[in-house]
């Protein structure tokens, strides 16, 4: 078994500054394995980690929230199929190039992506970890262009 400390340690504490890191993290469980300081609460803003592991990369993750625990009878039909938050991600990213109005913000992507989630049935929410803290609304996803952390 992985532990968190072990991905942490792997990929992200190494990279170096300039660096852009963009991990989909597609568990049955809630997971924050890259173990990244800050949370986007939409509500609240960024909330830091109580043991933060700050680095100088550029990380972002896109995982389920601690509160997004699947019940038994929704985690069985998951099994053997492609990962729900993945494929939600995905499908979000093409219905916004879709729409061909420029590149989307973090905030359109995760609401985006929630949407696909929510018509497939399932209770799970998507969640946002970062190394470093942005306003969510205004910048731009991109897979390249790290910000200066």
């Amino acid at each position: 078994q992985v532990t968190d400390n072990q991905v942490y340690e792997l990929l992200v504490r190494p990279l170096p500054p300039g660096c852009r890191l963009t991990a989909i993290v597609d568990c049955h469980v809630p997971c924050s394995c890259l173990e990244l300081p800050f949370v986007c609460d939409l509500a609240r803003g960024w909330v830091e980690d109580p043991n933060p592991h700050h680095v100088e990369c550029d990380a972002v993750c896109f995982g389920a929230a601690a509160d997004a625990e699947l019940p038994e009878d929704q985690l069985e039909p998951l099994r053997g199929r492609p990962g729900l938050l993945t494929t939600g991600f995905v499908e979000a990213l093409h219905a916004l190039a879709a729409r061909r109005q420029g590149p989307a913000t973090f905030l359109e992507l995760l609401a985006q992506a929630q949407a696909q989630i929510e018509r497939t049935g399932f209770s799970r929410r998507m969640q946002l970890s970062a190394s470093q803290t942005f306003d969510p609304s205004r910048r731009h996803f991109r897979f390249f262009d790290p910000a200066p952390n």
